[in-house]
């Protein structure tokens, strides 16, 4: 017998940061919160598509920092960035 199981709404990533409050990329796209806004660090994402994912934070006065994670169906994944400080003068690479 063949069953096709739908994807579970408790399927996404855990995102904590130090220090928290930066925003957050999903697959090279700004991650929204369900009212439109800008998700920032820390952050609990859900119903996020199970599969490989790139996860970014950008921007403000840290060095970019970028993780792939595989987000598994019914599981939340923890994941957790420490950001490095720009030296002085040092800009954001250009995208």
């Amino acid at each position: 017998m063949k069953v096709t199981l739908e994807g579970s709404p408790d399927t996404g990533f855990e995102l904590t940061c130090d220090p928290p409050g930066q925003p957050i990329w999903l697959d090279g796209a700004p991650l929204r919160t369900v009212g439109g806004g800008k998700a920032v660090a820390d952050i609990l994402a859900m119903r996020i598509q199970p599969g490989h994912h790139v996860l970014e934070v950008r921007g403000g006065p840290f060095k970019d920092w970028r993780q792939d994670v595989e987000v598994e169906p019914g599981e939340i994944r923890k994941v957790h960035a420490i950001l490095v400080p720009r030296r002085p003068g040092e800009t954001a690479p250009s995208r």
